[in-house]
């Protein structure tokens, strides 16, 4: 993953303060119901999830101050459907909302970090049978 952003912080007028998101892990259950005689699945899905940050600031003309960098731990929920196209091959759709905590890094002034985040998947997989 390589997500990046920046903003102005409540410190020096112009002070910049940029994060790039590496990482994310979840460890999700998942619960559904395929209708008899159907190829769906229809299904909930949640769990605990963590990302990690690196930030930094910058002030134009000045060189960047020492970064910093945290984990942030969460929660997510979502849903999704999948479809049977063959014995081997399925389709699938799923949201997942999440959420995580807070975290304060400090530089010239305070920036609060308050991750929330909407994702879609969709993905092919193969059933491999024995």
């Amino acid at each position: 993953m390589n997500l990046n952003g920046d903003e102005l912080s409540s410190g020096a007028l112009a002070e910049r303060y940029s994060v790039k998101w590496t990482w994310e892990a979840s460890v999700r259950g998942r619960i559904g119901w395929a209708p008899a005689g159907t190829p769906w699945l229809i299904y909930v899905t949640g769990g605990p999830t963590w990302a990690h940050l690196n930030s930094a600031n910058f002030i134009p003309g000045t060189v960047v101050t020492t970064a910093q960098s945290g984990t942030h731990s969460g929660w997510t929920i979502g849903g999704g459907v999948e479809y049977q196209l063959t014995p081997n091959w399925i389709a699938g759709l799923e949201y997942r909302y999440s959420s995580y905590q807070t975290k304060r890094y400090n530089y010239l002034g305070p920036v609060d970090v308050d991750l929330k985040t909407n994702a879609v998947m969709a993905r092919l997989s193969y059933l491999f049978r024995m």
